[in-house]
């Protein structure tokens, strides 16, 4: 297949790359299950974990982006607001929304 014109120079970048302005953290595999399923967690506090003022990047151990998520001031849990699909095995990312 060949490219015509300027559709030859778009370049397909990894959907973390637009939010690197954001904190982020990195989950144990209970935590990505429970990201995975839109359910609140604890991120614990420190140096290693965002601010809760703002919004962050959640990474898998193995490094796959899971997902956004903001603080939950009222239950003092993080909420993940857009959960990619990125098992693995699947064709590529899948955006979908926890609300």
């Amino acid at each position: 297949m060949r490219c015509m014109g300027r559709a030859h120079s778009l370049l397909v970048h990894a959907p973390d790359v637009a939010l690197q302005h954001m904190d982020a953290a990195v989950v144990s595999r209970g935590m990505e299950q429970a990201i995975r399923q839109g359910r609140l967690v604890p991120f614990g506090s420190g140096r290693m974990y965002p601010a809760p003022v703002n919004p962050c990047r959640i990474y898998s151990a193995d490094g796959r982006f899971l997902a956004v998520g903001r603080y939950d001031f009222v239950k003092g849990l993080w909420r993940p607001e857009k959960v990619l699909d990125t098992h693995p095995l699947d064709g590529g990312p899948e955006i979908t929304s926890s609300r």
